[in-house]
């Protein structure tokens, strides 16, 4: 089977999914991460990090607004992502839920309707955010369940460097636990 992930920023798939990619990748799919923001260095580190997993890695460059929560949305051409995953070929496509960042919330956007959705880690563990969380799982029914360990990270802290502070610092919440598929 051919597993598409879109993921907004470097990193979002790894902290994401760690658990299903590594499931789908030891099943021989071909999985297939595309990394929508980010400047070239983050963008290194996505390559590095599928090849670490044995996925495959599509990094499409637009520009971060601020690099943060709260910070802005930075402008994305929908034929521009189309075009990119027409490129990219048939699967079925993981799109982010769309909860705790503005850039995250853009692109989930434009998922298809019934499009299969992965959970945004690490922000589902936040109480600010559980409200938010709520009312974008309100309707959806769970395609797949996963729970990721620690030790399915450790090819996602060798891989992005400038996330250092986020993988060592975050409570372990953040991280191990739960991942969730979701579809309406």
């Amino acid at each position: 089977m051919r597993r598409i992930v879109v993921e907004p920023h470097a990193d979002d798939a790894a902290i994401s999914l760690a658990a299903h990619l590594r499931r789908w990748v030891d099943a021989g799919d071909a999985v297939t991460i595309v990394t929508v923001y980010g400047a070239e260095t983050r963008l290194s580190e996505a390559r590095a990090y599928a090849e670490a997993i044995g996925a495959e890695a599509v990094t499409l460059g637009v520009p971060e607004a601020g690099g943060g929560p709260g910070e802005g949305v930075a402008a994305l051409d929908p034929d521009y992502l189309a075009d990119a995953l027409a490129i990219v070929g048939a699967g079925v496509t993981y799109w982010p839920l769309g909860v705790g960042h503005p850039e995250h919330a853009a692109l989930a956007a434009l998922a298809p309707a019934g499009a299969p959705r992965y959970v945004d880690k690490p922000y589902w563990y936040k109480a600010s955010l559980a409200d938010a969380f709520a009312d974008a799982l309100a309707g959806t029914t769970v395609v797949s369940a996963d729970y990721a360990v620690r030790r399915l990270y450790r090819p996602a802290v060798a891989a992005y460097k400038t996330q250092a502070r986020f993988f060592y610092f975050n409570p372990p919440s953040a991280l191990a636990g739960p991942e969730l598929v979701v579809s309406r």
